[in-house]
């Protein structure tokens, strides 16, 4: 993917907890996490009356060269078995 289809794609969620904030940009991306690239932008604790913690990711959807090759088979081979 070139580095300005990137950039199209990036966005930015902001949450109380790394875990919270890739759950939103999975439902925002419409991706499951195992297909989502992202990178910390900010970790901030807030001192307003209530000691709180904000984070801000960047995240933007895989490419499918960026994918393990040995992660691609097993789902290829799980998803047609029936469970």
């Amino acid at each position: 993917m070139a580095k300005e289809e990137k950039n199209n794609q990036e966005k930015e969620f902001k949450g109380k907890n790394l875990d919270e904030v890739i759950s939103n940009a999975e439902h925002v991306l419409k991706l499951p996490r195992n297909k989502i690239n992202y990178e910390v932008v900010t970790e901030k604790t807030k001192l307003f009356g209530i000691k709180t913690k904000e984070i801000v990711i960047r995240a933007w959807p895989k490419e499918e060269s960026e994918e393990n090759p040995v992660a691609q088979f097993l789902d290829k081979v799980l998803s047609r078995l029936p469970l």
